[in-house]
């Protein structure tokens, strides 16, 4: 199981402009555009190319976005579905059994402000990443203290 738990609170736009934003939070992504992810608080998608999977679940209609609101948004993973939570409510559900691995990709393209004011993510490291990680960890240390 996999749970990224963030809150987004959208800017004001200026005057005469629109509330032109996207933010796109991924997981299970293995760098070759394949993964699972949320656009905003609307769209959920998992892609894995080789297996021929994808799955969509897009918003129809109007896409309303309030500015200076903040919204509390959980994108889930179980192992075998995906689903996109909205300030408490499940919103979007896709099959999602071929991705259950991966990087978090965190994406903002926006002509406002958008603040990320807290990420969550909780899950089982892989052991491979963290042994990696420690490496790098290490390798940091020991030329911090000059060696």
């Amino acid at each position: 199981p996999l749970l990224v738990r963030y809150e987004l609170v959208y800017g004001r736009p200026r005057p005469g402009k629109g509330l032109e934003s996207t933010v796109f939070v991924g997981i299970c992504d293995d760098g070759a555009g394949n993964y699972v992810g949320a656009w905003d608080l609307f769209d959920l998608e998992a892609i894995d190319l080789p297996s021929r999977r994808v799955e969509m679940d897009y918003e129809k209609g109007e896409r309303r976005l309030k500015s200076a609101t903040p919204y509390a948004i959980e994108l889930r993973h179980d192992g075998n579905h995906a689903e996109l939570w909205v300030d408490g409510e499940p919103k979007k559900k896709v099959a999602a059994d071929a991705r259950t691995s991966g990087a978090l990709i965190l994406l903002v393209h926006s002509e406002v402000t958008v603040a990320i004011r807290r990420l969550e993510i909780e899950g089982k490291l892989d052991p491979e990443a963290l042994g990696s990680a420690r490496e790098l960890w290490v390798a940091g240390q020991v030329r911090g203290m000059g060696l």
